[in-house]
């Protein structure tokens, strides 16, 4: 049994795109705003198209991840508007307070303000963010109906595969980073082959090797994105020689906080250290150094969440893992 989370138009497109997997809606329940699809396999589909049906079966599931998601923004909003309304109630009581001197009046003022700004950009990147990720999964969408084939890729002779894991994480600055940019995922690392049971990336103690089976999870749950990607034995050498140059210097490898930072303001940094790099960062230099990627921005410019978004569209997308790493 399948359950889908979903928006009352969107049915009749889980209805059509499951069909052809072979599952049949069995109900559908009232949830707030929202519908709760549960469906379940009804037929067996044949063999002879295994790999178009993996990658739809991937696309899908990585929609219902997200569809997830956004049903929880309406009330971030909400949230996010009345603490807006609250700071300019609050700089206008401030603003006509009697205070003794002009000095503590100016800072109060000033702290509000600069706290109304960063509430004010945070709730202009969230939307825009909606407004990217809406777009990049209507081609999703669009292809997956109009049942599109021809990027499909395979693995044979002269391909290797690399993956790309995407978690959300914990601690401070995680948490930090999961409000500012759309509650997502907050680390992104990447491995060599289909395995999964290694991967190489950075945190703030600088490079590290990770197994995700020892990775701490919250509520026993797993938070996890996972692509896999066939690339050309160039490429998948290149990777392998960078991973051995980090393992061979990990001593003189650090973490890029400042990059962060930056990054999640959206704030171009044109001054890069070769030794520091934040985890979507060490992630997207590696990727944009192979031939079988279009990457758009600079490496310091992506954050995990738009990692995500932006490797879903890449032409080798091989598989899609969701909560299962």
């Amino acid at each position: 049994m399948k359950e889908i989370i979903t928006k009352k138009s969107r049915i009749a497109f889980y209805e059509k795109s499951y069909a052809s997997l072979g599952y049949e809606i069995k109900s559908k329940e009232k949830y707030g705003t929202n519908y709760v699809l549960k469906m379940e396999k009804v037929k067996q589909t044949s063999n002879e198209n295994k790999d178009e049906l993996q990658i739809l079966e991937s696309r899908l599931r990585v929609i219902e991840l997200e569809e997830r998601k956004k049903c929880g923004f309406e009330r971030l909003f909400i949230n996010l508007f009345i603490h807006i309304l609250l700071f300019c109630l609050q700089a206008s009581i401030l603003y006509h307070l009697n205070m003794d001197g002009a000095h503590p009046k100016i800072m109060l003022e000033a702290g509000v303000l600069i706290l109304m700004g960063v509430l004010l950009m945070g709730f202009i990147i969230k939307i825009i963010e909606l407004f990217r990720w809406n777009k990049t999964i209507g081609r999703v969408k669009e292809d997956i109906l109009l049942n599109k084939t021809e990027d499909i890729v395979k693995v044979d002779s002269g391909k290797k595969v690399i993956s790309v894991l995407f978690t959300r994480s914990h601690g401070i600055t995680s948490e930090l980073i999961y409000w500012v940019t759309g509650r997502q995922y907050t680390h992104a690392a990447i491995g060599l082959g289909e395995e999964h049971e290694c991967y190489y990336s950075f945190d703030y103690r600088g490079f590290r090797i990770e197994h995700p089976s020892h990775r701490k999870v919250k509520n026993g749950k797993k938070e996890s994105l996972c692509y896999d990607f066939v690339v050309s034995e160039e490429d998948y050498k290149k990777l392998e020689d960078a991973i051995h140059d980090c393992v061979e210097n990990k001593d003189k490898l650090g973490y890029n906080l400042v990059g962060a930072v930056f990054s999640v303001f959206h704030i171009y940094m044109p001054f890069k250290s070769k030794k520091l790099f934040f985890c979507s960062e060490f992630v997207s230099e590696q990727i944009r150094e192979m031939e079988s990627f279009r990457m758009k921005k600079t490496a310091n410019m992506y954050l995990p969440t738009n990692l995500a978004k932006t490797l879903i569209r890449q032409k080798n997308l091989y598989h899609v893992f969701v909560n299962e790493i």
